[in-house]
């Protein structure tokens, strides 16, 4: 069997949105687990660039009951990953310029083209994750809200939960949303299962992350 059989888009078998309830314990060790991380990122930039502008951006969140708080930081984008059972929940945080390409109000024809194909791309929950086609993952709950774009930085935040009938075989997941995602230096990400907590860094065009 050729390795493109085995990889199931998650986006090609979306199902209907249904209620789901997630272990509050589960999301508040992920919640933290990414503040410890992005609390230790350093940022470097110059002001006449979007890339090369110094400054530490804060940000505080509620998102649906899910407090994120972390930096503003141009070259990383972070992803939250908790697998309890059969439920495998993605969190995608990044700044808008990984999404966009630019984090300004939309002006031009182009630039709010641009923001509406996200909108839509994101709360379809497609292309986001891949994982092993046995593992049966069907597309639950898509929590998005678009960020208010103006003067200063924004952040692109958004949470996909999976039902899978098989978790057994879900060994790995990819990171399938770095099609989309532009000019990305690495992806933090963070992992919460059942038996372990972990920090992973994927570079390089790297985008496999092992779940068991």
């Amino acid at each position: 069997m050729s390795v493109r059989r085995s990889v199931a888009p998650l986006s090609s078998v979306v199902s209907s949105v249904v209620s789901s309830v997630v272990s509050s314990a589960l999301v508040a060790s992920l919640l933290l687990a990414s503040h410890s991380a992005t609390a230790q990122q350093k940022h470097s930039h110059d002001d006449q660039h979007q890339h090369d502008h110094d400054h530490d951006h804060d940000h505080d969140h509620d998102h649906d009951g899910m407090q994120s708080q972390g930096k503003h930081v141009h070259g990383i984008v972070t992803l939250n990953l908790a697998l309890e059972g059969g439920l495998l929940s993605a969190q995608l945080e990044t700044p808008a310029i990984h999404v966009l390409g630019f984090e300004n109000a939309p002006k031009t024809p182009e630039q709010k083209s641009t923001t509406a194909a996200t909108d839509t791309w994101l709360r379809s929950g497609k292309n986001i994750l891949a994982v092993p086609r046995n593992a049966g993952c069907r597309l639950e709950k898509v929590d998005y809200q678009a960020p208010k774009l103006g003067p200063g930085h924004a952040d692109y935040r958004a949470r996909f939960d999976f039902r899978c009938s098989n978790p057994a075989a879900l060994a790995w997941t990819e990171f399938s949303a770095l099609d989309k995602l532009k000019e990305v230096e690495k992806v933090e990400v963070n992992l919460i299962t059942a038996s372990a907590q972990r920090q992973i860094t994927l570079q390089g065009g790297a985008r496999r992350i092992t779940l068991q």
